[in-house]
């Protein structure tokens, strides 16, 4: 399910953006639907941390348009006057 969750997650940030991709996970409707497209029983009381499991493991932050981007954040921090630490 991890393999079918990185191609539908990559169709989405490509066709519509990083933004939509997380305005849609956080529609509990449309995450529980995405629980139930992957295969995951739809009234399993574990599907939310099945399903987050799952995301965590197909996103893989080496894609530029799926992973973090530290440099961004960064940037931001610096911009809006915050302390940097590099750890």
């Amino acid at each position: 399910m991890v393999k079918l969750a990185h191609e539908i997650t990559t169709i989405i940030i490509d066709e519509y953006g990083r933004d939509e991709f997380l305005r849609r996970i956080s529609d509990p409707y449309w995450f529980q639907a995405l629980g139930c497209v992957l295969g995951y029983d739809w009234h399993s009381s574990g599907v939310t941390t099945v399903l987050t499991g799952v995301l965590k493991s197909a996103i893989k932050p080496d894609q530029p348009q799926i992973g973090e981007q530290p440099d961004e954040f960064r940037h931001l921090g610096i911009c809006l006057g915050f302390q940097i630490l590099l750890i």
